[in-house]
């Protein structure tokens, strides 16, 4: 299995044959990322909910001009918002990923109501959460983990405490977009140190950088 990290939450996942992105977020197009020329073929869109570090209609709409016929799946909310920019959302999963959707935290101090936030397990190998940490304790051998963000339950303790809780055999960081390079550096060292102490493998995934999981 192969997963490289875009950016934030958006990750591409090639395992047994099939190719999976999810989250193409608009820190795409901020880093001027031509996404679809780094994906050579590609078998499903995941995306986790409507916020739009999670979902680009101009980065969606880049990749179907080279992936026509690549499925989306999401929750009915993202189905809404894209049917507005004639993008067709499927809600249903298939072999290559399951749903479930859950309430999203509310966020601090802003008077938007929660949204929708889809979990997707991707070949039943992967479990990519978005940025939210309320979603059951079912096991994965692979957490992709959000490591900051403005929710109620959203700083770095409460990820490693959930983290803890799933066991995953591996863990890659998602949504630390916000954070500079030497702090977030920095911090993956100290989490792969603490980690380690639960005998779990934390993967300091970098941006625009791969990995081999075997």
């Amino acid at each position: 299995m192969t997963i490289t990290k875009f950016y934030h939450s958006c990750l591409l996942i090639e395992h047994l044959g099939k190719t999976v992105l999810i989250d193409p977020g608009e820190y795409i197009l901020q880093e001027k990322i031509a996404l679809s020329d780094h994906i050579s073929s590609l078998d499903a869109i995941g995306i986790t909910h409507e916020h739009a570090d999670h979902m680009s209609p101009q980065v969606i709409k880049e990749i179907l001009m080279k992936f026509p016929a690549v499925p989306i799946f999401s929750n009915t909310s993202v189905k809404e918002k894209l049917g507005q920019e004639g993008i067709v959302v499927e809600t249903q999963g298939n072999e290559i990923m399951t749903l479930t959707t859950i309430g999203h935290e509310r966020v601090f101090g802003l008077p938007n109501p929660p949204c929708p936030n889809t979990i997707f397990r991707i070949l039943d190998t992967v479990l990519h959460v978005g940025d939210s940490l309320s979603f059951p304790n079912e096991s994965a051998r692979v957490l992709a983990l959000p490591l900051q963000a403005p929710w109620e339950k959203g700083n770095i303790t409460e990820a490693t405490d959930k983290a803890i809780a799933v066991k995953p055999q591996y863990i890659v960081p998602i949504h630390d977009y916000h954070w500079k390079d030497a702090f977030r550096l920095g911090f993956y060292q100290r989490l792969g140190n603490f980690f380690a102490n639960h005998n779990i493998q934390f993967i300091p995934l970098e941006n625009l950088a791969s990995i081999d999981i075997k």
